[in-house]
This record gives structure tokens, C-alpha cells and sequence, in this order.
């Protein structure tokens, strides 16, 4: 009662602390028990983990090892040897760990040294770490002028000045990444992470130690099985591991380092810069600076003399587009628990990256994350939310640094804006005036008219005539391409309906994003399921060489150099192995102009094959009057050479046979001309009379309007008559028809005995 009585005459506030101490009381009191427990638990685990090790020594001492070593390797979660065989089991899985892994975590060797060739394989062409040097080189250049425009932009001219100096060393800069990039390079060959790789496709090295300490175990009980397996593993991580077929890999690795000191030397300038002005506040002492930026400089580095500071290998990692984020560690995810999407997406960080970065130059300013974090100057924003955005992005700062480190900042945000700008201004302009190119139009076989025709996709063309391409230029590729194919896309011959506009729309976003993510890798994959045997065999011809031919992309590149020119070539695995292959694609038929004639991609000098085989930036010819009059009213029919028009099958040879007639003589060329006379106001008149019909709602059709491709149609037809008639395997062909037709009547009417003794008769008479 007396207690009731003090309760009931407390102050509230005195009941509040009351409750609050209790509160407190019970809290420690959990947390103590919970320590309790935790620590009982930890003794129990210890104790089993230590009778379960002596029991193991006592009865399968040649087993401590490798059980030591696992146990080591889990930070404990292995430590019996039910756990260390499934470990092993997991570790060397092949089938079961090929389509479906249930246990990712612990990844197959067999697998890994598998991949690990593949992909050294695909990267061993010279061409790769070439484009992949020009990639970075044009964010490095961009770099600067994207900090200066920006802080123009701001009327911020304390962070162009600060600019300036960072990067006015570009000779020191560029002499010290060379350096640097040379070491980095020659590092490699003896450790293959030297430098993180782009791609998770190393052996895991504890994992083999692992294999080969249970293979000795297992050899001392009398059982060699494991031993040879061991072995076998062995081989194919020292393959995986030779430094010459890790050219490409190690290539890559050597840019990136090349890249980083670019990066390290303007940011050590822009620390020394800050250091000395204090954020700005002071003036710049010039000698002073040389002796701190030597002390900032190799803070950068490990003891090793590697780049370690977390600022330089975030920006580093943008340019370089390798980046680690949500979107490539999802993807990662989901490839290790369904290893059997591997082979369509083989590099997922690369186009995701590409795909953030293009986006940062986005001119509206829209759905971009670091543009709305860092839209509001220095001053307008709060001290805590800075440091923040600063942290995220690995970058250390004092009371004195923060304004100027955030100013750059935001200026190279603003700098990109700039920029994207100014290349949607352009490409509309080049647009207009049909001097530049896109990814095509959204119509299929259009498209494939205008790849017959010498037409280029992302390229502008010259003074001259002549087209070259703007590819491997990053977010400015992206950029220009995206603007040419939205003016190129909406300008086309076509209906207004929802439904066609619906279609081009799809089209350019799927150009512009879709292709640069981890969807356009599953394409190829969809098309399998499906059924496609085109799409089947295209793949596994590309596939498959890398999976069984060291240096694969470095002999279809050496094939390209060799002999430049497209082949016709069946829908057969073995013949598009055959294309890839220098020694045996000059045996294959040659691809035709049926048009203009000649071969199909041969330059005209030796020096633009060298250059087109080895730079992103190709260079090609001028477009013949006649094939562009037929990209402009949009003409969608090309020869089809399949069969002789009567369902004979054509060889690939007879094919080249025909398509080189046709050019040479000029069968076809010569009815464009015909046609052409025949249209007032040409191609430009035809375009507007179809449009003005279109936007009278008269619905044309324009495979009939004017009847112009009908025209074209019977002169295309009359051209493949024509030259199929004066080819050397005309008789051949003439003879398969005849046979063709005699077998299908015997057939008509049953009489299949006598079908094939008129086959057999043929077949001894060709003899």
C-alpha cells in the first residue's frame, strides 16, 4: 500500500525517469545475456570444432590438411568433413554448376580456369586494348574542358583557376602514366590481379591450394583419381595464367594503371592547390607547391608503388568504365546463381557503365542523380550533406578543402551538361543536312538495303564524300548517334499511325540504352530458345572458337587484315568457323556489289585496311548516286539468291557468281538509272508527294506509290535473270531444276520407286 501510495505521488517527471531507468536496467540485462549466450555458444562451436579436429588425427591424420586449410578458408564454417567434401564437391562441380548454381558462393575451379580462357581468347586481338586506350583518352581530354566550361557556367572562376593548375602538367602527367602504365604492364605477368581485373574471371588460388592438399591426402590412402583431376586443373590455371595469352587481359589492366596516374596527378594538384590557398582563401605560392606535391603524390600508393587512394580509382573507374555499383553487382549476382547466361554476358560492367556515364550528359539535366545532388551552389548547402556526397564518392576533405572539392564537382556535372548539349545542337544539324549517321531505321529490311548499299552506321561524312565513324567516343557517341536515328527514325516514309511511331520509338530508345545494358547480351540467348538456327549458329561459331582456340580474336583479326572482304557463306557452323579463321576464309566465296560491283569491305589502299582493322574510327567511301537514290525513297528489296527464284537451292558459290555479274556489268545499276529519269523532282519530290499523302490521310502504300518499287522490283528481278543466265553454273543450276521437277512429279503420283531410280540415274551420269 505504501508503495502504491509513492507511486501514485510521484511527479510525472519523476514516473518518466523511473521508467526510463527500468528501461535502461532491462536493456543491459538483455544485452547481457545476450553476450552470455553468445559466448556459451562460442565454446560449445570450439570445443566440438577441437574434438572433432583430434578425432579427424587420430583416425584420418592425412585428411588434416586440407581441413585446416578449408576450415582456414571459410573463417570457420567448414570444420567437419562432411562440410570439406561438399566443399570439394562444389569446388569441382562442372554439369551441376554450369546452368543452375544453388551454392554460388563456393565457385567451380573447373569453370573458372574455363572461363578464364575464354576470356583471354576473346580479348587477344591488338584492336581491343587499342579502342579501349582511345575510350579513356577522350574522357581524359574532356575532363579539363568540362571542369573549365562548367565553372564559366557558374561564374565560378576560383575553381577555373584551380583547374588551370591541375591540369596544366600534361607533359609531367602524361611521361609519369606511361611510367606507370609500363610497370603496371610488366607486373602483370607475373600477378594477374595486380591490378582488379574488369571482369570476375580469375582461379581463386586458395581453392587449388585446397584441391591439390586433398589430392596428396587421397594419393597417400592409395586412391590417385583426384591427383590426375588436380592435375588437369593445374594445367588449365597455368594456361589461363600465361603471361602472352593474357596479352589482352593484361593490356586492359596496363591502360587502366595509365589511366589512374592521369587521374592521381591532377587530383595531387588539385590537393596542393587547396592545401596551399586554404580552400581558396589565400594566394597561390608556386614554389612552395612542387615540394607538397611530391608529399600528396605518393600518399596515392601503397608500399607496393601501386594506386590505392579511393578518390583517383573512383574517377579512374568512371572513365575506364569498370566501375563496381548496384547495377553490375546485381548482374554479377544473377550470372553466378545462372551460370548458364555466362556466355551472353560475358562483359557486364563495360555497358553499364557506359550506360551511366552517356547519362551524366544528359542536356536536360533529367533522372540524373549526381545533376540533382549537386545543383545548388556551395553556399546554399547544408555542411553535413556535402561531406556526404564527398564520402560517397572516396574523397577525404577538411573544413578548408570541402568548397573547392565540391565547386569541381559540380562544374564537371555542369561541364557534361554542356557538352551534351552542344552535341544534340550538332547532330540535328548534321541531321538535316544527311552528313551524319545513326544505328539505322527501324525497319528491318530497309535496313538491310541500306547495309547492301555502302551505308555506315555512326559516321559523318567529310567534305569530301567520304564517311568516317564516330564510334569509342563514349557519352558523345552515344549522344550523337541517339539525336541521328530519333531525326533519321521520325523522317522516315511511313504512316502516322500510333502503332509505326510506337515501333521507331522502340526502336531508338533499344539503340540508345537497351543495347549498352546487360539486355542486348540476351538477345542471341532468346533467339536460341526460340529456335533460330541462323541465330544458333552465328553464335556458337563465335563462342566456340574462343572456347577452343587460344588467340581466337586475334586470328579473325588477323583474317580481317588479310583479306578485308565480306564472304558468302552457308548457314553452317563449319563455314562460319571458316570465316574467322586467316587460313581458311580466302577459300571461302567472295561478297559481291551487286550493284556498283567489286568485292564487298575491301578498302582501297593498304593503309585504310591497316587502319580500319586496328581503329574504332573507320573510314569509308563515297556513296554511289544510284544506292543513295534507293536509301531515299526507301527501297527494301534486295537480290534473293537462296534459290534460283524456282526453289533450286544456290551455293554459296554460284551466289557470288550471279551478285558479281550483276555488279560488274552493271544489270541493275543500269535500270536504277532508268527508273530514275522517270520520277519528277527525284527522290526529294517522291518523299514529299508520299508525305503530303500521308498527312491527308490517304494511308499509302509505298511498295505501290507511283508505282516507282514496283519498277524497281521487275528491274531487280530482270538483273538476277540476267546474270544468273550468263554465269558459268547456269547448266548446273538448269539441271537441279530439271531434276527438282521430275522427282516432284514421280512423287505426285506415288511412284517412289521410280523417283529414286531416276535419281540414282542422274547421280552415275553427273559422274
Amino acid at each position: 500500500m505504501f508503495e502504491m501510495f509513492n507511486t501514485l505521488s510521484r511527479s510525472d517527471a519523476d514516473m518518466m525517469s523511473a521508467k526510463e531507468a527500468k528501461r535502461i536496467e532491462q536493456t543491459i540485462k538483455g544485452e547481457a545475456d545476450k553476450t552470455a549466450a553468445a559466448l556459451t555458444k562460442i565454446k560449445e562451436e570450439a570445443k566440438f570444432t577441437v574434438d572433432n579436429l583430434r578425432e579427424i588425427a587420430r583416425e584420418q591424420p592425412e585428411m588434416l590438411k586440407p581441413l585446416m586449410l578449408v576450415y582456414e578458408m571459410t573463417d570457420g564454417n567448414v570444420d567437419t568433413i562432411t562440410k570439406l567434401n561438399n566443399y570439394l564437391k562444389q569446388s569441382t562441380g562442372i554439369f551441376r554448376k554450369a546452368f543452375i548454381d544453388m551454392q554460388p558462393e563456393i565457385p567451380s575451379v573447373v569453370l573458372k580456369g574455363f572461363w578464364s580462357n575464354v576470356y583471354n581468347s576473346t580479348l587477344s586481338a591488338f584492336a581491343t586494348p587499342i579502342k579501349a586506350g582511345l575510350s579513356a583518352g577522350a574522357q581524359l581530354i574532356e575532363k579539363p574542358m568540362r571542369t573549365m566550361a562548367g565553372g564559366l557556367m557558374n561564374g565560378d572562376l576560383a575553381t577555373v583557376r584551380r583547374g588551370w593548375y591541375q591540369y596544366s602538367a600534361f607533359g609531367e602527367a602524361l611521361q609519369g602514366s606511361f611510367d606507370y602504365m609500363k610497370q603496371v604492364f610488366k607486373r602483370s605477368g607475373l600477378d594477374p590481379e595486380v591490378v582488379a581485373l574488369r571482369e570476375d574471371y580469375g582461379i581463386p588460388s586458395r581453392q587449388l591450394e585446397l584441391i591439390n592438399s586433398f589430392a596428396e591426402a587421397r594419393a597417400s590412402q592409395g586412391d590417385f583419381g583426384p591427383q590426375v583431376f588436380a592435375e588437369m586443373v593445374n594445367n588449365m590455371h597455368e594456361l589461363a595464367g600465361h603471361p602472352w595469352l593474357r596479352f589482352g587481359n593484361r593490356s586492359m589492366q596496363a591502360l587502366d594503371g595509365f589511366t589512374q596516374s592521369m587521374v592521381a596527378h591532377a587530383e595531387a594538384r588539385g590537393r596542393v592547390f587547396d592545401q596551399i590557398t586554404k580552400g581558396g582563401q589565400l594566394e597561390f605560392d608556386a614554389e612552395r607547391a612542387g615540394e607538397v606535391y611530391s608529399k600528396v603524390y605518393k600518399k596515392m600508393f601503397d608500399d607496393t608503388g601501386l594506386i590505392t587512394d579511393e578518390a583517383v580509382q573512383a574517377t579512374a573507374g568512371e572513365i575506364a568504365l569498370n566501375l563496381d555499383n548496384k547495377a553490375t553487382n546485381a548482374v554479377s549476382s544473377i550470372i553466378r546463381m545462372a551460370p548458364i547466361l555466362k556466355p551472353f554476358l560475358l562483359f557486364t560492367k563495360t555497358p553499364l557503365n557506359e550506360l551511366a556515364l552517356a547519362a551524366s550528359y544528359n542536356p536536360m539535366g533529367l533522372f540524373v542523380k549526381d545533376m540533382n545532388a549537386f545543383r545548388e551552389p556551395f553556399e546554399d548547402m547544408p555542411y553535413q550533406e556535402v561531406e556526404q556526397l564527398l564520402a560517397s564518392r572516396g574523397i577525404e576533405v577538411s573544413p578548408d578543402t570541402i568548397r573547392s572539392k565540391y565547386n569541381e564537382i559540380r562544374a564537371d556535372i555542369k561541364g557534361r551538361k554542356a557538352l551534351g548539349a552542344l552535341m544534340v545542337t550538332g547532330a540535328v544539324s548534321l541531321a538535316l543536312n544527311d552528313n551524319i549517321t545513326g544505328n539505322g531505321l527501324y525497319d528491318k529490311q530497309k535496313q538491310a538495303l541500306r547495309r547492301d548499299a555502302d551505308w555506315k552506321p555512326r559516321s559523318l561524312r567529310l567534305p569530301g564524300g567520304e564517311w568516317v565513324s564516330y564510334d569509342n567516343l563514349g557519352p558523345i557517341t552515344t549522344w550523337l548517334s541517339l539525336t541521328a536515328d530519333v531525326v533519321d527514325n521520325f523522317d522516315s516514309l511511313a504512316s502516322n499511325e500510333i502503332g509505326e511511331q510506337l515501333r521507331k520509338l522502340g526502336f531508338v530508345v533499344s539503340s540508345a540504352i537497351t543495347d549498352k545494358t546487360a539486355l542486348a547480351g540476351l538477345e542471341p540467348f532468346m533467339d536460341i530458345l526460340s529456335g533460330n538456327p541462323g541465330a544458333v549458329t552465328k553464335w556458337a561459331s563465335s563462342f566456340l572458337t574462343s572456347a577452343a582456340v587460344p588467340g581466337s580474336s586475334q586470328l579473325a583479326e588477323i583474317s580481317r587484315l588479310m583479306d578485308p572482304g565480306l564472304k558468302e557463306v552457308e548457314v553452317e557452323l563449319f563455314d562460319m568457323m571458316r570465316n574467322r579463321n586467316p587460313i581458311t576464309k580466302g577459300r571461302l566465296p567472295a561478297k559481291h556489289d551487286w550493284i556498283d560491283g567489286g568485292e564487298v569491305g575491301v578498302p582501297d589502299t593498304i593503309m585504310a585496311r591497316i587502319w580500319n582493322t586496328y581503329m574504332p574510327w573507320k573510314v569509308n567511301g563515297k556513296i554511289s548516286p544510284e544506292k543513295q537514290f534507293l536509301m531515299d525513297i526507301e527501297f527494301d528489296a534486295r537480290p534473293t539468291l537462296r534459290t534460283n527464284g524456282k526453289g533450286v537451292p544456290l551455293t554459296a558459290e554460284q551466289r557470288s557468281e550471279i551478285t558479281d555479274i550483276m555488279g560488274r556489268d552493271g544489270l541493275f545499276k543500269e535500270g536504277i538509272k532508268r527508273v530514275m529519269k522517270q520520277i519528277p523532282g527525284g527522290a526529294e519530290g517522291f518523299r514529299k508527294r508520299y508525305m503530303e499523302a500521308v498527312n491527308q490521310g490517304l494511308t499509302p502504300d509505298l511498295s505501290e506509290f507511283e508505282s516507282i518499287h514496283v519498277q524497281l522490283d521487275q528491274e531487280l528481278r530482270w538483273a538476277m535473270n540476267m546474270a544468273m543466265a550468263n554465269s558459268p553454273s547456269y547448266s548446273d543450276i538448269t539441271r537441279k531444276r530439271y531434276i527438282q521437277e521430275v522427282t516432284g512429279s514421280y512423287l505426285r503420283s506415288s511412284n517412289q520407286a521410280e523417283a529414286k531410280r531416276f535419281l540414282d540415274y542422274m547421280e552415275k551420269f553427273s559422274k
